[in-house]
């Protein structure tokens, strides 16, 4: 599956590249500073814990659907169907036959693209 690695690297980027991450990173690792209070501690935690999520999703097969690239057409389909899905109940709640647009809706859904 490819994916979307800049997508990931935003995601981590918003964790850690603002104040609190100069803060906890940059002033907290310098000679003679402050250690960590209790509650840095647990938000850098938390941090990591979403950065190991993100970074997880490189090797687990199952985690990747989140940062998937689709492919253009299948957003198009997709699109199309749900259009195609609009018009049926535009259709259904005028009392207008359906059969048509619900045979196309069939045959566009089982379409490999």
């Amino acid at each position: 599956m490819k994916l979307d690695y800049l997508k990931m690297l935003k995601e981590i980027d918003g964790l850690v590249n603002n104040d609190w991450g100069f803060e906890m990173i940059d002033c907290k690792m310098m000679p003679n500073a402050k250690p960590f209070t209790q509650k840095e501690a647990e938000e850098m935690s938390q941090r990591l814990g979403k950065i190991y999520l993100i970074s997880h999703c490189i090797t687990c097969t199952a985690c990747q659907k989140k940062y998937a690239v689709v492919r253009k057409n299948k957003r198009q389909r997709e699109n199309v169907l749900k259009l195609i899905t609009e018009e049926i109940v535009i259709a259904q709640k005028e009392g207008q036959p359906t059969s048509r647009l619900t045979s196309l809706y069939n045959k566009i859904s089982k379409t490999n693209t």
